[in-house]
């Protein structure tokens, strides 16, 4: 391992990204089109996925531990 190197860090790094990347999936997604009936019932709007945005906040990550075994 490199000196200096902070595995916590990097993990967290990479939870973030993946994090993002998962959020902008899902607000970005445009297939399949919502029904007819899902738009009469969001008043015209329709997005998928995308309603409470429930799904988009449970997009996360937690480091835990953190340590490279050598």
């Amino acid at each position: 391992v490199e000196e200096g190197f902070d595995p916590e860090k990097a993990l967290g790094t990479t939870g973030t990204l993946m994090r993002d990347d998962i959020q902008t999936a899902i607000l970005t997604i445009e297939e399949p089109d919502v029904s007819e009936r899902t738009k009469k019932r969001k008043n015209g709007r329709g997005k998928l996925l995308i309603e409470t945005r429930v799904l988009l906040r449970a997009a996360d990550y937690e480091v835990v531990g953190g340590k490279i075994e050598e």
